[in-house]
């Protein structure tokens, strides 16, 4: 991280100076010599740098540029210096700084460094088969510690050969509606139930329900612990640590409950479209909004039941479900799209008869139109008539050709003054910064430039 947080204050500074000099300023690379060595004696500039391997030194230059590159690109923001302090590691080797050593069953030895430095070694537990590896990423959370591989899967395209999501439903849409209906799953996300599909439901084990609620009273007799405790002391930071431990292990639970969920919908070879309701969690976890009486009392508003159905709402993993799924099908050229909630529980998927007294309890459908009588014996849960609905209503947009790619949300940027004529616009990620040449000297004057630019 030392490479790539000098990159970003070496690209920030020669930048103002381009930009002060009227010149074009240049353009993002890969060099770092000129960062951990004098120009003239050759000395580092730390002197705990010595003996680290070149390698790391060209890694942590490769992540600054590709950061600037995905920023022009506009997928992400300009780089930032990182934090190093009390953060967690992550570790980036590519083969030159690491060896594979296979031991008994599934479990295997990574040895880092080089033939005259030596970095260390771990032991890991794999939980699937793998293949030799292009990279490796070693990353650690509180007291524990994960490997990734990152390699080639076989039946993978890559990405300039992958059909857009336009392509992908104009193809879709030349099947037939009932072939199509027939290969598409429809999922119904809840509380209660995470994900339901037409014909099964996906929830969290018992078991881990039983450790998370477990966890959660645990924090909060820490919490109680961590604020009597004095701030900074050595007692604080434990605790502290031990308060993490407890939250990781309900996010690697949901983590491995959505990776698992969203494999088996994109595995199946007979699904061709995946539906999902366009759910807005942030809405629907909104605070009521306060209730008064004829005196002006206040009254209750259902606040206490809001607050446990907000937490069930915010710990449900709804956006890791369709995050992991897009990702997962686009790889394997498979469309997911996104339908309008409104109504999916209380529509007949036949008749399309839409009332209230079609749903008379939270987990029971049956149609109340005489002439249709769907579900009558209550066979199938609301969650998968929702589930039909939604299935349905996703064939619909694909055939009405609906299917749109969202755009990125960027940033806002401020309206700027015109500049001289004779001075070049450089091209950066780092326009809004402020500069000594673009501010006056007193409120009231105009800058240099814009003096010139009006022919004072």
């Amino acid at each position: 991280m030392t490479i790539y947080n000098s990159k970003v204050q070496w690209h920030i500074y020669s930048y103002h100076l381009a930009k002060m000099a009227g010149c074009e300023p240049d353009p993002p690379d890969q060099k770092y010599a000129h960062l951990i060595y004098e120009p003239f004696t050759t000395d580092l500039h730390l002197e705990w740098m010595e003996g680290v391997p070149r390698q790391v030194f060209r890694i942590g230059a490769t992540m600054f540029y590709r950061s600037v590159k995905n920023a022009m690109a506009g997928l992400s923001h300009r780089p930032v210096e990182k934090r190093i302090k009390a953060a967690d590691r992550t570790l980036w080797l590519v083969p030159e700084l690491y060896t594979i050593l296979p031991m008994k069953g599934n479990r295997f030895m990574i040895t880092f460094g080089t033939q005259t430095m030596y970095g260390g070694r771990i032991i890991v537990n794999a939980h699937r088969d793998w293949t030799e590896p292009k990279s490796i990423w070693i990353k650690t959370h509180g007291r524990h510690l994960s490997v990734s591989f990152a390699q080639d899967l076989p039946d993978e395209l890559p990405k300039e050969k992958r059909e857009t999501k336009e392509e992908m439903a104009v193809r879709l849409a030349m099947k037939p509606r009932e072939e199509l209906l027939a290969g598409t799953k429809g999922c119904d996300r809840g509380v209660v139930t995470p994900l339901q599909t037409q014909e099964e439901g996906f929830r969290i084990s018992r078991v881990e329900k039983t450790r998370m609620r477990g966890k959660r009273r645990h924090q909060v007799s820490l919490q109680k612990k961590l604020a009597r405790q004095e701030f900074g002391s050595n007692g604080w930071y434990k605790t502290k640590l031990k308060l993490n431990e407890t939250h990781r292990y309900g996010t690697n639970v949901r983590d491995n409950f959505a990776h698992q969920v969203s494999h088996k919908l994109v595995s199946d070879p007979a699904t061709l479209l995946i539906g999902f309701e366009d759910l807005l969690a942030e809405q629907m976890a909104r605070a009521p909004k306060p209730k008064f009486n004829k005196n002006g009392k206040a009254i209750r508003n259902g606040r206490a039941f809001k607050k446990t159905l907000n937490r069930g709402i915010y710990l449900s993993i709804w956006g890791k479900l369709l995050k992991f799924t897009v990702y997962k099908a686009e790889r394997a050229g498979k469309l997911v799209v996104t339908v309008p909630p409104r109504g999916t529980s209380v529509t007949c998927p036949v008749c399309g008869t839409a009332d209230a007294k079609n749903r008379p309890k939270q987990a029971l459908f049956a149609c109340v139109n005489p002439e249709c009588g769907f579900n009558a014996d209550h066979s199938l849960s609301a969650d998968q008539v929702a589930a039909m609905n939604i299935a349905a209503r996703a064939v619909e947009m694909v055939l009405t050709n609906k299917v749109k790619t969202k755009s990125k949300k960027r940033t806002m940027r401020m309206a700027k003054k015109k500049k001289a004529a004779d001075q070049p616009e450089p091209a950066s990620l780092f326009d809004d910064e402020i500069t000594p040449a673009n501010v006056s000297d007193s409120p009231g004057e105009a800058s240099v430039e814009q003096r010139k630019a009006s022919g004072e």
